[in-house]
């Protein structure tokens, strides 16, 4: 089969993912019904009836929904179950349907570009399943836009030490499925798409936009802005100094204004929601979380799990646990920033130009290294990785790349279908995350000695 075939035929799969299978689900009504019988050992159907029921499982899209219904002063379908909606906005439910405007009329957790896509859908919905699919095409349009990012970087590869087109794709399409339709029922391949364009931009030597992609990126998911140490240290080996200033400049002004007007906007609630995701506690899925779970079971120390927009975990000193937090990430990017400019400085001695490789994988690292040390690690974190990983060139790439598949698999069996013996802190539930999170600190770990070696010869 021609390649072209087969690009083809492994693009339309994942179209086909997104917006056949992973939206092949019922109305919330009908799935709470179907869930009570299926809890009973009573539902009856046919294959495509139990994945439709699979997929069906109420996720943030539901809250989406109800959220831009509410904000856009439509109203919801008949039956529509309000019991299942979230309590910080139960109450506008019953209230007359009016425009309200997000953080100042009505709570909202996500930084505010993220509202684009949810509103966007809503728009031009009219019942909560027909809104799930326009969500999946929009989603769709966003993942088309990391396939052609993903596709330029390859372009500047050496053929040497890239894998085949044909084959990223296909783990792009295994990790699709692996990690479930967590890309539909989330929003985070929006953060991923300017990640990309903000490291594409920077290689084709246009700082300035990437610059902005920073900006933009960091007010959808703020993880971006690891990039802009990265490039300043680029720039600043290639005494580049004009447009170091420059961009770093625009970085701080365009934060900082946009902070302001979000503030006057909002009347000061927008910064609110701010320092309250920068407060939140210990979730528990990420790695900080396995300290109180290991000693509850081994130790019998008391936890508390509780829910505020994501379900935390507290024990006696957790003050401690917090703390590593904030002092672990600031230990390992200030690591990675040296290394990195140990390696600028190696290759320079050595009278050679960065390899585009190396700027794409220390952006990997940097991601990577954010997801395993934040304190919140959701399940959807994931996707960041994917098919950005794919393009690293570890000596053993087959065992990497299985490993990491296998991971997301691992992630998806734990959300949603073992995510209650987390909550519970059953042991099986801890033993599975434990392997998960103890899975992405050794490929870290992998990926980074990897690139260590491939520096040292380069």
């Amino acid at each position: 089969m021609k390649t072209s075939h087969k690009v083809t035929i492994l693009i339309l799969l994942q179209l086909f993912i997104l917006n056949g299978l992973f939206v092949f689900r019922e109305s919330n009504e009908d799935f709470y019904k179907d869930r009570q019988l299926w809890n009973r050992g009573q539902f009856k159907g046919g294959p495509f009836d139990f994945i439709k029921l699979y997929y069906s499982h109420v996720s943030d899209e539901a809250y989406y929904y109800e959220w831009s219904t509410i904000v856009l002063g439509k109203s919801f379908e008949p039956h529509y179950p309000s019991f299942g909606i979230r309590e910080s906005i139960r109450n506008f439910f019953f209230e007359k349907p009016k425009l309200r405007i997000p953080y100042q009329d009505i709570e909202f957790e996500y930084p505010p570009l993220i509202i684009v896509p949810i509103l966007a859908a809503r728009f031009i919905s009219y019942d909560y399943l027909s809104y799930t699919r326009a969500l999946a095409g929009i989603i769709t349009l966003a993942y088309l836009g990391i396939l052609w990012m993903i596709y330029s970087l390859w372009r500047q590869i050496p053929q040497n030490e890239r894998l085949s087109w044909p084959t990223l794709l296909s783990l792009s399409l295994a990790s699709m499925l692996a990690l479930g339709n967590l890309y539909v029922t989330r929003l985070d391949v929006f953060p991923s798409l300017l990640y990309l364009l903000a490291l594409y931009t920077f290689l084709k030597g246009r700082y300035y936009q990437s610059a902005i992609w920073i900006v933009v990126g960091f007010f959808t998911k703020g993880y971006s802005i690891l990039l802009a140490p990265l490039f300043c240290l680029f720039l600043l080996y290639q005494k580049k100094y004009r447009e170091l200033l420059i961009s770093s400049g625009l970085i701080i002004f365009l934060l900082v204004g946009i902070f302001i007007v979000l503030g006057w906007l909002t009347q000061g609630q927008y910064l609110d929601i701010f320092r309250f995701q920068v407060s939140r506690g210990i979730q528990i899925e990420s790695l900080y979380a396995l300290i109180p779970y290991l000693s509850h079971l081994l130790f019998g120390i008391p936890i508390h799990i509780s829910f505020n927009y994501s379900f935390q975990i507290a024990m006696p000193h957790i003050e401690v646990i917090l703390k590593l937090s904030q002092i672990i990430p600031l230990l390992l990017f200030s690591f990675l920033y040296v290394l990195f400019w140990r390696d600028l400085k190696r290759m320079q001695e050595a009278g050679k130009n960065p390899p585009v490789l190396w700027v794409i994988e220390s952006s990997l690292i940097l991601v990577f290294a954010f997801i395993i040390t934040f304190k919140v690690l959701s399940p959807q974190f994931l996707i960041w990785l994917t098919p950005l990983i794919f393009l690293a060139n570890p000596r053993r790439k087959k065992y990497l790349f299985s490993i990491f598949i296998s991971l997301l698999i691992l992630t998806q069996v734990i959300w949603p279908n073992f995510y209650m013996l987390l909550e519970r802190a059953h042991p099986l539930g801890v033993l599975l995350l434990s392997i998960r999170n103890l899975g992405l600190v050794i490929l870290f770990i992998w990926l980074l000695l990897e690139r260590k070696e491939r520096v040292k010869f380069q």
